[in-house]
């Protein structure tokens, strides 16, 4: 996962791009900016939808995930 990479969260269909990666004291985590009208419904942090990277990785791994690659 790096900067610029694309994914579409499947639940409300919208495409994030990945802005910035960090270390954060639950582990690493990913800041995504939405395109389009953004995820109603979702915590926003400094304009930037945060997930950890471990969960965003293993949604994409499974059939029906939240996560997949846009």
């Amino acid at each position: 996962m790096k900067i610029g990479d694309t994914y579409i969260h499947t639940v409300t269909n919208t495409r994030l791009r990945v802005e910035e990666v960090m270390e954060t004291p639950t582990g690493p985590t990913v800041y995504f900016k939405a395109e389009g009208n953004g995820m109603n419904g979702y915590a926003k942090e400094r304009g930037y939808y945060p997930f950890p990277v471990n969960y965003v990785e293993k949604q994409i791994k499974m059939e029906d995930g939240t996560f997949k690659r846009g």
